[in-house]
């Protein structure tokens, strides 16, 4: 994504490249729920290796492949057909709304293969490794930024290209990563019957997933209503925004990675009946986060307008984009707290708490708080900003209240669904 946005800004003007963070944005609200969904997989088949239930495993695997690829295609259909009403509904600049809406059709023919390459990760992860997802997307990562500059800056495509070359680098990613997991000794083996749908074991599945997905789909709304919001006071705005999205999404793979860890590592010790060990893997994933959290709130605030013009040449998107960040990017301190502690809870299966805690901060705080404050001041993105970190300060406050209540009363010493 990043990519994306630094090789179309070389090469296009403010049209396309707010074409891209709109739609690049649109994509990674689909991607972050499709995620959280295949969070009900790996804490599952990580419940199952930790108590040395291969067989267990071996049916959440089949079952979460079956899920997701029925899924994808449904998904696939219907956002083909709603690819022009949805960038009519995030209020895009009439500039951008071709390259937005070619965009997002492109990128919605590769849905199948992000939901393929996330299965992939839930198992890997859910197996205790993480590395080998990392390796896969580091290859994809590396065809998708040759590609776009073949198709953005040799062949001109603008904002095609760029959709052109995430959905080939995904189509890789999902083939070596299949080669990949073939090659592991699991000493887990799918049989037939394990892809059946099997009722118990999809609720299990959908149980912890579903919120986690509902949970983070909220946040990724907010994050569309405030991109709607800044659309509405033009285009220059509008890319600044779109940017400083982008760009957050980025520096915050910190803090989601440690609610990924978390939920992987806490659902292995559960199954095993290790409540201490579990409580101590919240307590440094939220040291990390913290310490990285304050780190990059210093480093952007010293250097957010020469990061922001590596990635646009526009001086006024530059300059409104600044502002946005300085005050936005407090919420690193913020969000990793919260996310590891949703991590924590889905791996108990309560992830109730993480999506009620997240669904609270988007409508009482980050969307009628952005809304007021854009109002409030039309001359800058400063005070646009501050809602994003005051929502997650709401949900840490009520994630320590639920931890505090449901560690007095024991719940995380043994496994409880």
């Amino acid at each position: 994504g990043m990519a994306d946005l630094f090789i179309i800004g070389q090469y296009e003007g403010v049209a396309s490249t707010t074409a891209v963070s709109i739609g690049s944005q649109v994509m990674h609200m689909l991607t972050v729920m499709i995620v959280g969904l295949a969070m009900g997989a790996t804490v599952t088949i990580g419940q199952a290796v930790g108590a040395r239930d291969r067989r267990g495993a071996a049916g959440y695997i089949g079952n979460t492949t079956t899920l997701f690829l029925a899924l994808s295609v449904v998904v696939t259909g219907v956002l083909l057909a709603l690819a022009r009403p949805i960038a009519a509904v995030m209020s895009t600049p009439a500039e951008a709304v071709p390259g937005t809406v070619a965009y997002l059709r492109i990128c919605f023919v590769g849905i199948p293969f992000i939901a393929a390459y996330n299965i992939l990760s839930a198992i890997f992860r859910g197996l205790g490794d993480s590395r080998s997802p990392m390796y896969v997307i580091g290859v994809a990562c590396i065809i998708n930024i040759a590609l776009d500059f073949l198709f953005i800056g040799h062949m001109g495509l603008g904002p095609v290209g760029a959709a052109l070359g995430t959905v080939t680098a995904q189509t890789a990613s999902v083939a070596l990563a299949l080669v990949w997991l073939k090659s592991r000794r699991t000493h887990i083996h799918l049989k037939r019957s394990d892809l059946r749908p099997q009722p118990e074991v999809l609720s299990s599945i959908l149980k912890i997933g579903v919120p986690v997905a509902v949970q983070d789909g909220c946040i990724q709304v907010a994050f569309m209503f405030i991109t709607v919001i800044a659309n509405h006071r033009g285009l220059v705005d509008a890319a600044a925004v779109g940017l400083v999205e982008k760009m957050i999404s980025f520096l915050f793979i910190v803090p989601s990675s440690m609610g990924a860890t978390v939920s992987a590592l806490t659902a292995q010790n559960a199954g095993a009946g290790k409540g201490d060990r579990a409580r101590q893997v919240l307590k440094d994933a939220m040291t990390i986060s913290v310490i990285y959290g304050c780190l990059i709130t210093v480093l952007m605030w010293l250097v957010a307008p020469a990061f922001l013009g590596f990635f646009a040449k526009d001086a006024a998107v530059v300059a409104a984009g600044t502002g946005y960040m300085r005050s936005y990017i407090f919420d690193a301190i913020f969000a990793g707290i919260h996310i590891c502690f949703s991590g924590f809870f889905a791996a108990y299966g309560k992830s109730y708490i993480g999506f009620a805690h997240n669904v609270l901060a988007v409508v009482l705080i980050r969307v009628p708080g952005a809304w007021l404050l854009s109002n409030a001041y039309s001359d800058t993105l400063f005070p646009m900003g501050i809602a994003s970190p005051c929502g997650s300060i709401l949900s840490v406050i009520i994630c320590v209240v639920a931890f505090t209540v449901l560690n007095r009363r024991g719940a995380f010493d043994k496994l409880m669904a």
